[in-house]
């Protein structure tokens, strides 16, 4: 757990330094996958990244506020933490229908075009989450070799004290990783608009909810599942209903 990072004097947030990494990294992979297409294509497509990227960010803030209050948790925000990232999401595709329609492009198509962006950006946040000691695990198996410790000072170690945490910023982390490059070779040849951002969507969730077994969570619901569990099974059973429905229609036509 390193949540500073020390140039010299200078002390920089590791979990911001981390987020701003998968930011450009990010618009770095939309810009490439742009490389072919109109300057006024390209226009269109980083003023919606733009655009979307606020509401994803006062949704994933908001969320956070609520899910803490709903907790009965402290509630902790700070320029460098406190979001909840389906929150984010569901504002972000609330805010990407009218968005897409008032800058006249396909919403599938944009979202594709998104996708691989999404999965990178996820692997930088998640690093950041690692250092920065925020959404961390529950105790793992003594001499587990990737179990982690964090100092006296954090939360992981005032719930669980000194004990080896599963290093759930890492599985998550590495979940994210193996997503793009999945996304970066089935780009090659899409069956359909929708494909890759389904794609994306169904093997986060997937990971997710199966990572979420390893997560510390604060209150947890039915069967003891977590918010977060419930989150990931609903896009999970509505992926593939699109799927289905996308690839109908596509071979209509």
């Amino acid at each position: 757990m390193y949540p500073y990072i020390y140039i010299g004097n200078f002390e920089l947030r590791s979990y911001a330094l981390f987020v701003a990494l998968g930011i450009i990294a990010g618009f770095l992979t939309l810009f490439l996958s742009l490389t072919n297409s109109s300057p006024a294509h390209k226009k269109k497509i980083f003023i919606f990244a733009v655009l979307i990227f606020v509401p994803f960010y006062i949704g994933a803030r908001l969320g956070f506020i609520i899910e803490s209050f709903l907790n009965k948790t402290p509630l902790y925000i700070s320029p460098a933490g406190g979001t909840s990232l389906w929150w984010g999401v569901l504002a972000a595709v609330l805010t990407s229908i009218p968005l897409s329609r008032l800058l006249k492009t396909n919403i599938w198509e944009t979202a594709d075009m998104f996708a691989p962006s999404i999965a990178i950006g996820g692997f930088f946040t998640k690093i950041g989450c690692l250092f920065n000691g925020c959404c961390f695990g529950v105790p793992a198996s003594s001499g587990f070799f990737l179990s982690t410790f964090f100092s006296v000072y954090s939360e992981p170690y005032r719930i669980y004290g000194n004990e080896g945490l599963h290093p759930t910023q890492l599985y998550e982390a590495l979940s994210w990783l193996v997503i793009f490059f999945i996304l970066i070779i089935k780009k090659r040849e899409v069956s359909f608009n929708g494909e890759l951002i389904m794609i994306c969507g169904f093997c986060y969730s997937a990971a997710r909810f199966f990572i979420d077994f390893f997560r510390h969570h604060e209150t947890t619901m039915l069967l003891s599942l977590s918010v977060s569990h419930f989150y990931s099974a609903a896009v999970i059973i509505v992926v593939p209903f699109l799927f289905v429905l996308k690839t109908r229609q596509n071979r209509r036509r």
